[in-house]
């Protein structure tokens, strides 16, 4: 026992031993702790070594410090980190961890035990997901951390913390500004401030109290947030376009756990206020009046419910009860209890629409009821579905307004779908339109949606609306991130008229609508119209190409009335085009008036009420058309005025038409180009027609131009230059022309009896300047011409030959009521005149010839002359013609022009020599006046000096001629064939009167002349014609006398003489017929005038008787009275053969004898010479035609001697009258054999040949006469000796 006990005290001793070396060591190691512990910095690896070792991590510490304080240790670690890795979920720094350690609990406990665990700025991340996914001894890290704060310290601080919680979406933010954690046996309880960073933006209280241990939690969790800024959840929450001002919410939390899960949760909701700013100046506020959320996990996630939620923004609230789900993957599916009103949840549209959007809602004041809703988050992504009936809003600016509209949406991530389904839509837009529109019905379906760059659009597929004014199908997209509208809109058939009900007057300007209005009042029918738009609403009207907006309308059989001031356009068929700003319309076939108008454009190009409306057509039309079109248009007093009477058009034509119409009802400009083809145009202050004109008129409003145009004028070419202006007051045309004119065809129109004058062409130049005022016009015009190439055959000074050259220049001033005409042609040539346009003949006009210095300028047509030479016959016929004027016109039912030219009035003509009837007269001096209507002219020269009165009723009163003298002495012949012949009609020509009180014509003494002719029906009546000098006198008087164009003159009368060798000698004949008394009768007739005396045609019968006496010996060419049948010639060869007998002369007793005249051959059958020497007998013919003799002449001798006889014709007034004289000797016996001859040739070389005699050989002795019984002896120059001749003589 002993040994027991002795080894009991040892053992104890040794125990004792043990313990005191143990106590003494760990006193030692304990006083080595505390003398270490400041230099553990030094050795602070090998706690990162041990710690990285035993949990699996990768510990760091920046620095430790440590002292011993009480019962243990106090260590401070700065910078304490480890990393996220495979073993470790959770990724922690810590600023500064302080621990005071409790050296005996935790060597009681053999774990570390502390009395004090602060923890300074803790971040903290943590990876939720695979802390769920993976088991407890997985992450030693999490569980050294659980039994550290949960079992191994009594209680903890921390300080500004963070702990980031990442699941597999997204990250969550919790913020722990400070928390107080005690544990008590299996009582764990924490209290602190708590932010989460996505829900708000400062702090809530919480009181975290749980039961149990680590594996096995149960508690509350209770969170009490007061004023609490929670914009950070409602942003996240409602992803609204507007940003969050400021937010305060009030709410209690509940949430229960047990073992270690959620096991429900509740938030009740107090009065809480939402504002966002949704503009510079403008705030959306909105508010959370109550209601309590409650969520209880499920299955798969969690059922929520929402009772009572009272919801209330501006005016509007909203209670409503939701019920819903949430599974573990956050996906949200809510749906309303029952129906609720929209307006307040679209009086929040601004915060999710973006720009002015939400403004516009709020001015529109939608109104709605929702039957369903239906809300869902999947896969973090919104959807949503409802049913909307009675959607309506408010009208507001340029959006209008709608009611009774019924539709269904649906939403799903960015993308929603609303389906329109409704009837009986009233349109509320008089905003933008005249009036309200009421739609039967509208179908269609429109898309929200966000692209890919997030930004929302709205997207309308096929709206079909129908309503009385309009239906229309409609498809549109919306950006509202740029406001970019894309639409296209189809317009179904509508009546024209009510278009004008569609016009937006402040987006096309009310000047636009006011014009478009009454453009489109008329007629028509809209085929069809498509609208299209392209481009930011905002934008428009795209000026800088960034958009396009179109409207296409095709009418049809419309009418437009363009301007107030033109007719309308009529058989319409357009297509209008609206292209941003502006209005294109064209049209491919209308009328305008009678006016055919094709490939009509029009365009506004700015639509606003001062814009211009261009319209361009091509027209066909007459110009007749194209006046009264002007004249029914706002340029009646302009360029109406100008082509309905001033510059005419007739004829088809085509045009190019511009209009220019402002909008704001100033004046409409027109322009154009109207194309001629042999059209005819009329000047009508001018009186110049142009026919077959071809060219351009090109008009700017009333100014018109042509250019190159080229017409007939009086149907000759000319080219045409005019243009007219329109001044304040007046209208200015000025033209110039220019040809080259053949004078036949001017002859032909004006007079054609100058044909035989004028001929030849020649180039011409006139300008002309007209102005047109609003009571008259006025003008002056200008002609050039050097009248080259043109041959005049006028008398001089107009004489002149083709190749000379003439200058001829007119001038014209005058207005609507004459014109002032000056007029030269060379040097020698001047006229001037005023011509009234109603009478159309000079009123006062004086023509100056040479060097006349004459200027008076009276009342009627004068002529001055003074020239070197004068033919009276060609300048008669010459202003004949010209006053004569024009030849009355071929076409039936038209009458003779009236004479440019009257009957001058006056005349002074001074000439040195005036020809008239081939005779000249030296000297003259000529003054022609009317008095009383009558003409006076009083003619003075070296040959005549005369009265002539000229009558006003010029064909029944005539001409008297009342001449002092009249002395030619010789006459003075023309050529025929360079004489014009005139064709004087007996009705042109009036009745004559001529006395003449002593006529010398020739040398030839006619003495005492007077004529009178007096018109007839038929022709004109030569009543007297009478010539009486000292030894005799004519008598005659005949007729002119026409049938048809057939004319014919007759002369009968008589001659007597008491001495025709006296009467004779006056006359200028050399008869050689002495001491005879004549007595001559005649009566001729031809077929011509008597001006045109025809020998062919000479018909008639003259019978002569001389009385006894005797005829000389003269020479043929001394008396051309014997020509007949050349009787000289046969005197001359009997005084050859017999010059005894007829040495003194040829006495006659008398000579009888006739002749019948027949087509200009004169014939005789009983010409007897009854002479002392013999008696001659002839019988034969004279042609006088051809001038050829054919007389046989047989001479019976007598020794008496033989008498000459006379024959005179006389075939006009400058011609005697036909004389013949026979010699024939009467006996009672021929004692001698006849002689016979045969004349030939000639009149002027006559044959005479002897062809036979019969002879005998008789002596008769000379026979003596007592001097009482004799006759009176001649005297020796003048009287015959009576010579025998020897018989023998006779053949020599």
């Amino acid at each position: 026992m002993n040994r027991v006990l002795s080894v009991s005290a040892y053992l104890v001793r040794k125990l004792w031993l043990l313990c005191a070396i143990v106590l003494v060591l760990f006193a030692v190691l304990l006083s080595v702790l505390r003398y270490t512990l400041p230099y553990l910095d030094e050795e602070k690896h090998l706690i990162e070594d041990y710690l990285s070792a035993q949990y699996g991590i990768n510990l760091t510490i920046d620095s430790l410090s440590a002292a011993w304080q009480g019962t243990g240790p106090s260590i401070v670690l700065n910078g304490v980190e480890f990393t996220q890795n495979d073993l470790s979920p959770v990724e922690l720094r810590v600023q500064q961890v302080y621990v005071e350690v409790d050296f005996w609990q935790s060597i009681q406990q053999r774990e570390l035990s502390s009395k004090r665990f602060d923890l300074v700025g803790l971040a903290a991340k943590i990876d939720t997901q695979r802390m769920e996914s993976g088991d407890a001894g997985d992450f030693p890290i999490v569980e050294a951390l659980r039994s550290l704060f949960l079992d191994q310290l009594q209680s903890f601080s921390l300080l500004h913390g963070e702990v980031r919680l990442v699941t597999a979406n997204d990250e969550q933010v919790v913020e722990l500004s400070q928390l107080v954690w005690v544990n008590r046996d299996e009582r764990h309880q924490g209290r602190g401030e708590i932010r989460v960073q996505e829900l708000a933006n400062n702090s809530a209280s919480f009181i975290l109290d749980l039961y149990g241990d680590k594996s096995s939690l149960q508690g509350t969790l209770y969170a009490k947030g007061e004023a609490l800024d929670i914009s950070p959840w409602v942003s996240a929450l409602l992803p609204t376009r507007s940003p969050v001002e400021e937010s305060r919410g009030n709410f209690e939390f509940w949430a229960s756990l047990n073992d270690n899960q959620v096991t429900a949760v509740q938030v009740d909701f107090d009065d809480s206020d939402i504002a966002w700013r949704i503009a510079e100046d403008a705030s959306l506020q909105s508010h959370i009046r109550g209601g309590t959320v409650q969520a209880v996990p499920v299955d798969d996630g969690w059922s929520i419910r929402v009772d009572q939620l009272v919801l209330q923004s501006g005016k509007h609230t909203l209670v409503t009860d939701l019920v819903g789900k949430a599974d573990n993957n956050g996906n949200v599916l809510i749906n309303t209890v029952k129906p609720l009103t929209l307006s307040p949840l679209l009086s929040l549209a601004p915060l999710f629409i973006s720009g002015d959007g939400g403004s516009l809602i709020n001015r529109l004041q939608p109104e709605a009821e929702l039957a369903t809703l239906q809300l869902q988050w999947q896969d973090k992504q919104f959807s949503a579905a409802a049913k909307v009936f009675d959607m309506q809003w408010q009208q507001s600016g340029h959006v209008p307004g709608l009611n009774a509209l019924d539709a269904e949406f649906f939403w799903y991530q960015d993308h929603g779908v609303l389906e329109l389904d409704a009837a009986d839509v009233a349109f509320s837009v008089d905003n933008l339109l005249p009036q309200d529109i009421d739609l039967a019905s509208v179908k269609g379906r429109a898309y929200l949606f966000a692209d890919n760059n997030k930004d929302w659009q709205l997207w309308i597929d096929k709206l079909a609306v129908d309503g009385e004014l309009v239906s229309f199908e409609q498809s549109l997209r919306y950006q509202f991130a740029n406001k970019h509208l894309s639409t296209v809109l189809n317009v179904s058939k509508m009546p024209l008229s009510k278009v004008p009900q569609l016009f937006p007057a402040d987006y096309m300007g009310k000047g636009t609508v006011s014009y478009l209005n009454r453009a489109f009042s008329g007629a028509g029918e809209v085929e069809q119209a498509t609208v299209i738009w392209h481009g930011a609403v905002d934008a428009f009207p795209f000026r800088q190409n960034e958009g396009i907006f179109q409207a296409q309308v095709a009418i049809k059989d419309a009418e437009f009335t363009f301007s107030r001031q033109w007719p309308a356009l009529t058989e319409l068929s357009m297509d209008l085009l609206f292209e941003n700003e502006s209005l294109y319309m064209s049209s491919d076939s209308s009328q305008l008036q009678a006016i055919q108008l094709s490939n009509l454009q029009a365009k506004i190009p700015r639509l606003a009420g001062s814009s211009v409306l261009s319209i361009d057509a091509n027209g066909v039309g007459t110009g007749e058309a194209v006046g009264k079109l002007m004249q029914a248009s706002s340029m009646q007093d302009s360029l109406g005025k100008v082509l309905t009477r001033d510059v005419v058009v007739d004829g088809p034509l085509s045009a190019r038409l511009h209009l220019d119409i402002p909008l704001n009802g100033e004046q409409v400009s027109a322009s154009g180009v109207a194309t001629l083809n042999n059209n005819q145009v009329t000047v009508t202050s001018l009186d110049l027609v142009f026919a077959n004109v071809q060219g351009d008129i090109a008009f700017d409003n009333a100014n018109i131009s042509l250019e190159g145009v080229t017409a007939d004028l009086t149907d000759q070419p000319v080219t045409i230059q005019l243009t007219g202006s329109q001044l304040s007051d007046e209208y200015l045309l000025d033209m110039h022309l220019a040809g080259n004119w053949a004078t036949q065809p001017l002859i032909e129109r004006f007079n054609p009896a100058f044909n035989a004058y004028l001929s030849g062409r020649s180039n011409w130049q006139t300008d002309v300047s007209v102005s047109l005022k609003k009571d008259g016009f006025q003008y002056h015009a200008t002609l050039n011409s050097d009248l080259h190439g043109v041959d005049s055959r006028l008398p001089l000074p107009f004489n002149k030959l083709s190749t000379d050259l003439m200058p001829l220049m007119v001038l014209a001033d005058g207005n609507e009521q004459a014109t002032n005409v000056s007029v030269n042609i060379g040097s020698d040539v001047r006229f001037n005149g005023v011509l009234p346009h109603a009478e159309k003949q000079f009123s006062r006009a004086h023509l100056a010839l040479g060097d006349s210095d004459f200027v008076g300028l009276g009342v009627g047509f004068s002529i001055s002359a003074d020239l070197e030479k004068v033919e009276v016959a060609d300048w008669y016929k010459a202003i004949e013609l010209l006053v004569g004027g024009f030849s009355p016109s071929s076409d039936e039912g038209q009458t003779a022009r009236k004479p440019y030219f009257s009957v001058p009035e006056r005349i002074f003509i001074e000439a040195e020599n005036l020809v008239v009837f081939d005779q000249t007269l030296t000297g003259v001096d000529i003054t022609a006046k009317q008095q009383n209507n009558n003409w006076l002219l009083d003619v003075s020269s070296s040959q005549a000096k005369a009265e002539v009165r000229l009558y006003d009723a010029w064909l029944e009163q005539g001409i008297d001629i009342n001449a002092d003298f009249i002395r030619l002495t010789e006459w003075q012949g023309k050529n025929t064939e360079e004489t014009v012949k005139h064709n004087y009609k007996p009705a042109d020509l009036p009745p004559i009167r001529f006395h003449c009180g002593n006529c010398v014509l020739l040398d030839k003494d006619f003495g005492e002349v007077d004529v009178e002719v007096v018109r007839l029906d038929d022709g004109m009546r030569i009543k007297q014609l009478s010539a009486k000098n000292t030894y005799g006198a004519i008598q005659a008087s005949g007729a002119w006398l026409t049938q048809g164009n057939a004319e014919s003159t007759r002369i009968e009368g008589k001659v007597n003489s008491r001495d025709v060798g006296a009467f004779l000698s006056l006359m200028g004949v050399n008869s050689g017929i002495k001491d005879s008394a004549a007595d001559v009768t005649f009566i001729l007739d031809w077929q011509d005038s008597p001006f045109n005396f025809s020998m062919a045609s000479l018909n008639g019968n003259i019978e002569t008787q001389l009385t006894d006496g005797y005829l000389t010996q003269v020479s043929d060419k001394g008396s051309r009275i014997f020509t007949l049948f050349s009787l000289n010639s046969l005197v001359r060869k009997l005084s050859l053969d017999f010059r005894d007998v007829f040495a003194k002369g040829f006495f006659y007793d008398d000579i009888q004898g006739s002749f019948q005249i027949v087509d200009g051959v004169a014939n005789t059958n009983d010409t007897v010479v009854d002479g002392g020497a013999g008696e001659i007998e002839i019988t034969g013919y004279t042609n006088l035609a051809e001038q050829t003799l054919n007389y046989n002449v047989s001479f019976a001798p007598n020794v008496t001697g033989n008498l000459p006889f006379l024959v005179y014709f006389m075939v006009n007034p400058p011609t005697a009258l036909a004389a013949l004289a026979l010699d024939q000797v009467l006996t009672s016996a021929k004692v001698i054999s006849n002689v016979n001859y045969h004349i030939t040739g000639t009149i002027d070389e006559p044959v005479l040949e002897e062809v036979g005699r019969d002879s005998k050989d008789i002596a008769l002795p000379a026979q003596q006469v007592p001097a009482e019984q004799q006759a009176p002896t001649p005297t020796e120059s003048d009287s015959p000796a009576i010579v025998p001749k020897d018989i023998n003589d006779a053949d020599s």
